[in-house]
This record gives C-alpha cells, structure tokens and sequence, in this order.
C-alpha cells in the first residue's frame, strides 16, 4: 500500500501584494478627501445663503412694516440684527431688549449675549460671544463688556461709515455713506440727537436688485471674538461692527487670513456671498474691482453692474 503524504499550506499576502493594496488605499482615500470636503463646502455655502436670504426677506418684511429699512444702528443702543429679530421669529430675544431708552450697556447680560445660529456662517465657526476684556464703552477704561458675534454686516455703502451728513458739529467736513443702511441718530446737529429713520425703497434709485444689503463680515480666522479685528458685539449700536463698507478704498478680503478689520470678506473660497435689496443671494468673486463694489454698494449713483458676471 502506497503512502500518500498531505501537507496543508497557508495562504498569504506577499509584501509585494502588501504594498499593492496599501497603495490602492491610500489612492482611494487622496480620491475620497477632496470630494468630502467639495460637499462640506457646498453645504456650508448653502446654508450661509439661506441665512442670508433669511435675513434679507426679513429686512423687507421690516419695510413692509415701517415703510423703511432697518438702520445700521441706533448710537448707543441696539443694531440692525435687534430690529430684524421679530421677522426671523426671534421675537422672544427682541423683547429681552430695552428698544426705548439705556444703552447697549444697560441692557441685561441675557440680552447682550443670546446669540441667533442664523447669524453665523458654518463655514467660518459655530455661534460664539466676542472674547472678554476687549470691548470698553466710547470713552470710558473700564469695565469691559462681552456680547454675540455675528459673521454678517449691513452695507452703508462706499465711503464704509454710517454717518449721513456731510458737516460734523466742529465744522469738519464727512463723507456722508451712500448705502441703504444707515446711522438713525442725527449726531450732525448737537446736542440730543433726533433719528431719521431707516432708507425707503424709493431712495433706492439704482434698484433694490442691483444694490448690496447685507454681506458676509470678514473677520481674520486667528482674531475670531476680537474686537480690534472689528469682530466685537455685533449687537452694540455704540460700535461698528455691525456694518461694512465696499468700494474702490475697501475691496473684499481674498482670503481668511487677510488682516483687515473694515471689509467684507468670507471663509468660502474665491467668493464672498451676498444679500441684495430684492432678497436675492449671490457669490461675488473676491477679485470683483473696487470701482464695481461701490456701484452695488451705493443706492443712487445711477450705475446698474451685469451681475451674472459677479461670481468671476
């Protein structure tokens, strides 16, 4: 009787074949990234355009209601984003708010530090209060105060400031803003300040299509909550950092990392997003000439832009 010797053998990977799979991985993931983030991207612009459109459909609801737009901001008290809370169904927060009389100092803690998610791009951070120990009151040391960010601006047009007359009480000369938003107080005549109101659809003679409402803020990503980098409580109506300029003197920030405190400027690369007096949303390229952003930045100069070619 023949005898029959059986081995079992193992299979295995060879190094080569080791490699081989290890390479085809690592492809697969270089692949994977950059589609993952491309979608990441895509759902945060989105949602940055819905809030924007949000906020824009409520500032013509205001309008509905007032018969103006809202102002930039009430000297020392509130700004645009208290006026517009009742229309965003934030009425609740609104009435935390002294609208009357006091200043943004006055106010309650709750009041100045309830933030609104619609009032934050995903794409730059989550909701979050300025950094504490930075923001004085006008002319005073101390204390300091803390508040609720916010990654969106008022367009007062061109020139980048809210005031609206062309003569200060000392005689000096102002460049007065040209946008919609604008100062309500007239701190042009001395002494108590009369409020003017907000700009009416009719002042808007370029057409509320053609001209910026509200745009994303621009604040340098390693200052986020600083307000020497203009990103201090954007609800405090006795500081700036509710409103931007756009213009030859004031192009948009190219990129997250620019260090400029006055301008508009967005974390989606290439474009900033913007909301226009119709209530429309769009992409304008970050390259977009100063001489164009004024156009759309300034209600009345009688200059109309394609605006199918913003985006670049």
């Amino acid at each position: 009787m023949s005898r029959f010797t059986i081995r079992s053998t193992r299979t295995a990977f060879t190094l080569i074949e080791l490699l081989v799979v290890i390479a085809i991985i690592a492809i697969l993931i270089a692949l994977l990234v950059p589609a993952v983030q491309k979608v990441r991207e895509a759902a945060s612009r989105a949602q940055c355009g819905n809030n924007l459109k949000q906020m824009g459909l409520a500032c013509q609801s205001f309008h509905d209601a007032r018969k103006t737009f809202p102002n930039s901001r009430r000297d020392a008290n509130y700004t645009w984003f208290i006026e517009i809370l009742p229309y965003i169904d934030q009425q609740p927060m609104q009435d935390l708010w002294n609208m009357k009389g006091g200043s943004f100092y006055s106010q309650t803690v709750a009041a100045q530090m309830a933030m609104v998610p619609a009032y934050f791009c995903p794409a730059r951070r989550s909701a979050m209060t300025s950094l504490p120990n930075l923001e004085p009151q006008d002319g005073v040391a101390t204390p300091f105060y803390q508040g609720a960010c916010a990654d969106y601006a008022a367009c007062a047009g061109s020139t980048g400031g809210d005031y609206w007359w062309t003569t200060n009480t000392d005689g000096t000369a102002n460049a007065p803003n040209k946008g919609i938003f604008r100062l309500d107080n007239n701190w042009g005549i001395g002494g108590s300040p009369t409020y003017i109101g907000g700009v009416k659809i009719a002042q808007i003679t370029d057409g509320v299509s053609n001209t910026f409402l509200i745009g994303e803020k621009h604040v340098q990503q390693t200052r986020l909550g600083d307000f020497g980098a203009g990103d201090g409580c954007a609800y405090n109506g006795d500081k700036g950092t509710a409103f931007r300029g756009a213009g030859p003197a004031l192009t948009l920030a190219r990129s997250p990392s620019d260090a400029f405190t006055n301008r508009f400027g967005s974390a989606h690369t290439g474009i900033c997003l913007f909301v226009f007096g119709d209530g429309s949303v769009r992409p304008v390229s970050v390259m977009t000439s100063g001489t164009t952003l004024g156009n759309l930045a300034d209600k009345a100069d009688d200059q109309t832009i394609d605006l199918d070619s913003l985006a670049g």
